[in-house]
């Protein structure tokens, strides 16, 4: 019995020390240059942070509207086992479309979703959304639209920390 209470005392003393291994970078390890500050972008900003374990990111949009913020969407990202994919979702208001359903991966540095948009009447439209960091704490984001002639720039702006 006495063995027992000490081999329980040596894990306990071992797990309180720190002498826990750390956490290798997960699959969302992309996401520790976007998380932070607020960024802002013409009348708008946004800002990101980790959820419980750096196991999400969640994030949520502001639009100053006739001087005042007001909150338009929220939502988060998520490493997606079952399809070893980086998975979002967020919702909206005050905006064309009510729900984003993202894909995202990461190539280096540069975050790139496949972004679906759906519409209080149940439209969708398909994008290709790109966060390219850029020096000075500034990211440059383009949202793609597939046309008849490829992929056109159908919205983007540069995105920069306060």
């Amino acid at each position: 019995m006495q063995a027992r209470q000490f081999e329980l005392m040596g894990v306990l003393l071992l797990a309180s020390s720190g002498c826990v291994e750390a956490e290798e970078p997960g699959p969302l390890a992309g996401f520790e240059a976007f998380v932070g500050e607020a960024w802002h972008l013409e009348g708008s900003h946004q800002a990101l942070s980790w959820g419980p374990g750096r196991r999400s990111v969640t994030a949520k949009s502001w639009f100053v509207i006739d001087g005042q913020e007001k909150e338009v969407s929220t939502g988060l990202w998520y490493w997606d086992p079952a399809r070893e994919v980086i998975r979002g979702v967020f919702v909206a208001t005050d905006m064309p479309v009510v729900v984003f359903e993202y894909t995202t991966r990461f190539e280096g540095e540069r975050m790139v979703s496949d972004l679906r948009t759906i519409a209080a009447d149940g439209t969708t439209a398909d994008y290709i959304e790109t966060w390219e960091p850029l020096e000075g704490d500034r990211f440059e984001w383009t949202l793609l639209a597939p046309t008849d002639d490829g992929l056109q720039k159908a919205m983007g702006g540069t995105y920069g920390r306060r």
